[in-house]
């Protein structure tokens, strides 16, 4: 699962770009991550807890900030999801 265009987490304030992936994990079979791209790359409080909500009824197992969520080189606009895959992936996995 991916996705970024139209996605309800661009509705937060200061969310400019997101993504939403499944990630293999071993104790859920797979889990769903949201990313989002923030100005600062973090998340305030507030924003943690509207984001989930926004995309209900759509689970968020995980949460993640960046700064500037890699972009397809070709499309400006479209994730580079395997770059992506790569930044979430755990040290010394890939």
């Amino acid at each position: 699962m991916t996705t970024s265009s139209g996605s309800p987490a661009l509705g937060v304030s200061g969310v400019t770009h997101a993504a939403y992936l499944g990630l293999s994990d071993a104790a859920l079979g797979q889990r769903a991550v949201l990313c989002v791209e923030t100005p600062a790359g973090r998340l305030t409080a507030a924003e943690r807890e509207r984001l989930p909500t926004a995309l209900a009824p759509m689970p968020v197992d995980e949460l993640r900030a960046f700064a500037r969520i890699p972009r397809d080189p070709r499309h400006a606009s479209k994730t580079d999801t395997a770059a992506l895959r790569r930044l979430l992936s755990p040290p010394g996995s890939t």
